[in-house]
């Protein structure tokens, strides 16, 4: 697979579990038991080498809000198989150009998460996943920044990447195959 690919990007929208022959969305983590699953399954998934980045690893904080210690631990591990793999963490612009939110902050990209983050020294890319050409770079893109900018200012170590996500398309007609591609740049000149 990746003879023909630069890298791969890991995006667990849904995650299986195999004991009760379900699939999970990973919004509605709620619960412990959920949590280590999708907490396996990223790892699982990290531990191939087959991606490059872990699009949105914090999602599941849409249906889990705080970290309590056990959170926190699962984060950790997250963090630790990023590492080891050479995979980053992604801030994605997306969860706050979506405008949901929860006790006035994005549902992602989440405080809490990437604090541990931070304190870990995993690799971060700030990505648009923009799905229209007017949002690549937007004021959203910008807040997603200044996020990991924030972060940066207590670990001098912490490493942002920028990058913006693009589909290459003929138009936007339903059902139509289509490329989804993360250019990432070399500096903020680059990424605007």
């Amino acid at each position: 697979l990746l003879k023909d690919l630069d890298y791969l990007v890991l995006a667990m929208h849904y995650y299986e579990d195999k004991k009760i022959l379900h699939d999970y969305s990973a919004y509605a983590v709620n619960n412990h038991e959920r949590l280590a699953r999708y907490t396996e399954v990223a790892i699982e998934a990290m531990n191939t080498k087959l991606f490059k980045i872990f699009a949105h690893p914090d999602i599941f904080m849409n249906g889990y809000r705080h970290l309590d210690e056990f959170g926190k631990e699962c984060v950790r591990r997250i963090c630790k198989a990023a590492i080891d793999n050479d995979v980053l963490l992604e801030v994605n612009a997306a969860g706050i150009r979506c405008g949901r939110t929860y006790e006035g902050k994005p549902f992602y990209p989440n405080d809490e998460f990437f604090k541990i983050v931070s304190e870990t020294n995993a690799k971060v890319i700030i990505n648009s996943d923009c799905h229209q050409v007017y949002e690549l770079a937007d004021e959203f893109v910008e807040q997603a920044n200044q996020f990991a900018k924030e972060l940066q200012k207590t670990n001098p170590d912490f490493t942002i990447a920028l990058g913006n996500e693009i589909y290459l398309v003929e138009d936007r007609e339903k059902g139509q195959k289509y490329y989804h591609f993360i250019l990432i740049a070399k500096d903020e000149i680059g990424h605007k």
